[in-house]
């Protein structure tokens, strides 16, 4: 399985329908499919079109996992990626059938609070919250956010499984 996440610029919240959004990082991390990482979580800056090693990966796995999967997979459809191809996993729909109607936070943030993974950098989140620009942001700190998201999603998918089958 490949986990990834993806850090846009910011107009209609980063929405892959707006023609004058980008793409600024990717975050990729691969592993076994049961949990078991056999490698670090590896990261592009800039241009997605020239993540040549993202690519190489998206392609080998069948299975993709990203938290609030509709997002990253707009993006991907833009760029011309045959997003039917793979199987995606998405632990916020996880989050949201174990919940049942029970309202809560469904933030990457907010969900890995609730299970006890490490949540959002404050100092980005607030930037984020507070409507700046992905690409206005200290580019070290955005980077180690998606990082974090990485290994936070692909923590959430395996914790979330456990539970929705008793594994």
């Amino acid at each position: 399985m490949l986990t990834f996440d993806v850090e846009t610029t910011n107009l209609r919240k980063g929405s892959a329908l707006e023609p004058a959004n980008r793409i600024v990082m990717v975050a990729w991390q691969h592993d076994n499919g049961e949990g078991w990482c056999h490698s670090r979580v590896q990261t592009h800056v800039g241009d997605i079109l020239d993540a040549r090693a993202f690519w190489r990966a998206l392609e080998q796995h069948d299975e993709l996992c990203c938290y609030n999967v509709k997002f990253e997979q707009h993006w991907l459809k833009r760029l011309g990626f045959d997003i039917d191809s793979k199987t995606w996993h998405d632990p916020m729909l996880a989050e949201k059938v174990l919940l049942g109607n029970v309202k809560k936070p469904m933030d990457l943030g907010s969900v890995c609070a609730r299970y006890g993974f490490d949540v959002k950098d404050p100092v980005i989140d607030g930037l984020m919250k507070g409507g700046v620009c992905p690409t206005e942001m200290p580019q070290r700190r955005l980077l180690a956010r998606c990082v974090r998201d990485v290994r936070t999603t692909r923590s959430l998918h395996y914790a979330l499984r456990s539970k929705l089958f008793g594994l």
